[in-house]
Protein backbone atom coordinates (compact mmCIF):
# COMPACT_ATOMS: atom_id res chain seq x y z
CA UNK A 1 0.00 0.00 0.00
CA UNK A 2 2.56 2.19 0.89
CA UNK A 3 4.53 1.82 -2.35
CA UNK A 4 1.32 2.98 -4.41
CA UNK A 5 0.73 6.11 -2.18
CA UNK A 6 4.71 6.81 -2.84
CA UNK A 7 4.31 5.95 -6.30
CA UNK A 8 1.38 8.54 -7.22
CA UNK A 9 2.30 11.34 -5.09
CA UNK A 10 5.82 11.42 -6.46
CA UNK A 11 4.05 11.13 -10.15
CA UNK A 12 2.10 14.57 -8.79
CA UNK A 13 4.65 16.15 -7.81
CA UNK A 14 7.21 15.51 -10.23
CA UNK A 15 4.75 16.25 -12.88
CA UNK A 16 3.70 19.28 -11.02
CA UNK A 17 7.06 20.88 -11.09
CA UNK A 18 8.58 18.99 -13.87
CA UNK A 19 9.27 22.42 -16.31
CA UNK A 20 10.01 22.44 -20.36
CA UNK A 21 7.94 22.98 -23.60
CA UNK A 22 7.38 20.97 -26.81
CA UNK A 23 7.05 22.35 -30.35
CA UNK A 24 3.31 21.86 -31.68
CA UNK A 25 3.26 18.37 -33.36
CA UNK A 26 0.90 15.93 -34.77
CA UNK A 27 -0.95 13.55 -32.74
CA UNK A 28 1.03 9.90 -32.39
CA UNK A 29 0.33 6.99 -30.52
CA UNK A 30 2.77 6.16 -27.84
CA UNK A 31 2.49 2.01 -27.28
CA UNK A 32 5.59 1.30 -25.39
CA UNK A 33 6.49 -2.52 -26.61
CA UNK A 34 5.02 -5.36 -23.84
CA UNK A 35 3.68 -2.98 -22.09
CA UNK A 36 0.05 -3.45 -22.36
CA UNK A 37 -0.82 0.20 -23.19
CA UNK A 38 -1.44 2.54 -25.85
CA UNK A 39 -2.60 6.50 -25.15
CA UNK A 40 -2.28 9.33 -27.89
CA UNK A 41 0.19 12.12 -27.09
CA UNK A 42 0.38 15.58 -28.88
CA UNK A 43 4.09 14.70 -30.20
CA UNK A 44 7.04 12.34 -28.87
CA UNK A 45 7.34 12.20 -24.98
CA UNK A 46 10.49 11.78 -23.24
CA UNK A 47 10.82 8.11 -21.96
CA UNK A 48 12.30 7.15 -18.30
CA UNK A 49 12.14 3.68 -17.56
CA UNK A 50 13.72 2.16 -13.84
CA UNK A 51 13.72 -0.55 -11.76
CA UNK A 52 13.22 0.23 -7.81
CA UNK A 53 14.08 -2.12 -4.78
CA UNK A 54 11.03 -2.22 -2.50
CA UNK A 55 10.00 -3.81 0.65
CA UNK A 56 7.66 -5.71 -1.75
CA UNK A 57 10.76 -6.68 -4.49
CA UNK A 58 11.65 -4.89 -7.49
CA UNK A 59 9.37 -2.20 -9.22
CA UNK A 60 9.52 -1.48 -12.54
CA UNK A 61 8.89 1.45 -14.02
CA UNK A 62 8.55 3.44 -16.71
CA UNK A 63 7.42 6.97 -17.70
CA UNK A 64 6.90 9.30 -20.67
CA UNK A 65 6.30 12.94 -20.29
CA UNK A 66 5.67 15.50 -22.68
CA UNK A 67 5.70 19.31 -21.93
CA UNK A 68 3.65 22.01 -23.18
CA UNK A 69 4.02 25.27 -21.47
CA UNK A 70 2.60 25.39 -18.16
CA UNK A 71 0.79 21.73 -19.21
CA UNK A 72 2.43 18.81 -19.22
CA UNK A 73 0.87 15.04 -19.63
CA UNK A 74 2.68 11.65 -18.38
CA UNK A 75 1.91 8.18 -19.06
CA UNK A 76 3.47 5.54 -16.79
CA UNK A 77 3.23 1.81 -15.71
CA UNK A 78 4.59 0.19 -12.82
CA UNK A 79 5.19 -3.27 -13.18
CA UNK A 80 4.97 -4.89 -9.37
CA UNK A 81 6.00 -8.59 -8.69
CA UNK A 82 3.15 -10.75 -8.45
CA UNK A 83 1.14 -10.33 -4.75
CA UNK A 84 2.27 -7.11 -4.10
CA UNK A 85 -1.06 -4.98 -5.34
CA UNK A 86 -3.76 -5.70 -3.16
CA UNK A 87 -5.94 -8.59 -3.90
CA UNK A 88 -8.68 -6.32 -4.29
CA UNK A 89 -8.28 -3.78 -7.20
CA UNK A 90 -10.60 -1.39 -5.85
CA UNK A 91 -7.79 -1.10 -2.62
CA UNK A 92 -5.20 -0.61 -5.35
CA UNK A 93 -7.11 2.55 -6.93
CA UNK A 94 -7.74 3.73 -3.33
CA UNK A 95 -4.47 3.82 -2.39
CA UNK A 96 -3.07 5.49 -5.66
CA UNK A 97 -5.77 8.15 -5.18
CA UNK A 98 -5.10 8.24 -1.81
CA UNK A 99 -1.06 8.76 -1.98
CA UNK A 100 -1.54 11.17 -5.49
CA UNK A 101 -3.42 13.68 -3.26
CA UNK A 102 -1.52 14.14 -0.13
CA UNK A 103 -0.53 17.67 0.06
CA UNK A 104 -3.45 18.28 -2.28
CA UNK A 105 -6.89 18.66 -2.46
CA UNK A 106 -9.59 16.34 -3.59
CA UNK A 107 -11.84 17.62 -6.49
CA UNK A 108 -13.29 14.69 -8.09
CA UNK A 109 -13.39 10.90 -8.26
CA UNK A 110 -15.22 8.80 -10.55
CA UNK A 111 -15.22 4.55 -10.72
CA UNK A 112 -14.79 3.47 -14.36
CA UNK A 113 -13.67 0.52 -16.18
CA UNK A 114 -11.03 0.96 -19.02
CA UNK A 115 -11.37 -2.11 -21.31
CA UNK A 116 -13.08 -4.23 -18.23
CA UNK A 117 -9.82 -3.08 -15.95
CA UNK A 118 -11.09 -0.96 -12.79
CA UNK A 119 -10.14 2.86 -12.86
CA UNK A 120 -10.22 5.59 -11.48
CA UNK A 121 -10.77 9.19 -12.79
CA UNK A 122 -9.63 11.81 -10.57
CA UNK A 123 -9.42 15.49 -10.59
CA UNK A 124 -7.25 17.16 -7.57
CA UNK A 125 -5.22 20.30 -7.18
CA UNK A 126 -1.51 20.16 -5.79
CA UNK A 127 1.18 22.93 -5.70
CA UNK A 128 -0.97 25.82 -7.70
CA UNK A 129 -1.77 22.81 -10.36
CA UNK A 130 -5.11 21.28 -11.64
CA UNK A 131 -4.20 17.52 -12.35
CA UNK A 132 -6.22 15.23 -14.05
CA UNK A 133 -5.54 11.72 -13.33
CA UNK A 134 -6.81 8.48 -14.93
CA UNK A 135 -5.23 5.23 -12.83
CA UNK A 136 -5.66 1.56 -14.42
CA UNK A 137 -4.96 -1.64 -12.40
CA UNK A 138 -4.77 -4.59 -14.17
CA UNK A 139 -2.89 -7.93 -12.82
CA UNK A 140 0.08 -6.54 -11.48
CA UNK A 141 0.66 -3.51 -13.21
CA UNK A 142 -0.87 0.06 -12.06
CA UNK A 143 -1.03 2.14 -15.11
CA UNK A 144 -1.51 6.43 -14.56
CA UNK A 145 -2.11 8.71 -16.92
CA UNK A 146 -1.26 12.23 -15.70
CA UNK A 147 -2.28 15.55 -17.20
CA UNK A 148 -1.69 18.92 -15.39
CA UNK A 149 -2.61 22.64 -15.72
CA UNK A 150 -1.90 25.90 -13.90
CA UNK A 151 -5.25 26.48 -11.18
CA UNK A 152 -7.46 28.76 -13.17
CA UNK A 153 -7.10 27.95 -16.78
CA UNK A 154 -9.81 26.30 -18.98
CA UNK A 155 -9.37 22.52 -19.70
CA UNK A 156 -8.56 21.99 -23.07
CA UNK A 157 -9.29 19.49 -25.66
CA UNK A 158 -6.05 18.28 -25.05
CA UNK A 159 -6.32 17.00 -21.86
CA UNK A 160 -9.77 14.60 -22.83
CA UNK A 161 -7.92 13.56 -25.96
CA UNK A 162 -5.15 12.38 -23.91
CA UNK A 163 -6.85 10.79 -21.51
CA UNK A 164 -9.74 9.29 -23.25
CA UNK A 165 -7.12 7.66 -25.63
CA UNK A 166 -6.00 5.37 -22.92
CA UNK A 167 -6.62 1.59 -23.99
CA UNK A 168 -5.33 -1.78 -22.58
CA UNK A 169 -4.05 -3.70 -25.64
CA UNK A 170 -2.08 -7.22 -25.90
CA UNK A 171 1.70 -6.80 -25.80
Amino acid sequence: MTRIVCLAAGLVVALATWAGSAAAQQWQEYKPVGAGYRVEMPGKPAVTEREQQTPAGTVKFSFARLAQGQRGLLASHAVYQAGALPADPEQALDNARDGATKGGKLGSEKRLKVDGAPARRIVLENSGQVVNLLVVVKGNTLYQLLYHQPQGSEPTPDMERFLSSFALVKG
